[in-house]
């Protein structure tokens, strides 16, 4: 989709390139809050957190998205989807980032 919303927009290839690249470290960024989240309340419900922020997201871009920053708010949210599948497929992920399963 790059290549159609940096053609709606107009967007240099550098904008493109952080476009793209918004996503990926918000995902990365995000998978230790959600980790935390995880020890709380359960993986479960913080799965369910993160998918309802998801659906959130998906509603701001389809009604709010006019211009390029909007757009990279849009990837922040997303990214929010990225860091997910580490979360409820392997718990062991979840609990290895943030060193509560290690013992020296």
């Amino acid at each position: 989709m790059g290549p159609f919303i940096s053609e709606h927009f107009a967007l240099t290839p550098a904008q493109t390139g952080f476009m793209l690249s918004v996503p990926i470290l918000a995902g990365a960024l995000m998978r230790f809050p959600l980790g935390l989240l995880a020890q709380y309340i359960g993986r479960k419900n913080a799965a369910l957190t993160e998918m309802a922020l998801i659906i959130a997201a998906m509603a701001y871009g389809f009604f709010f998205i006019d211009d390029y920053t909007d757009v990279i708010a849009m990837g922040v949210l997303l990214g929010i989807a990225g860091c997910g599948p580490g979360l409820r497929l392997n718990p062991a992920l979840s609990h290895a980032s943030l060193g509560a399963r290690l013992s020296f």
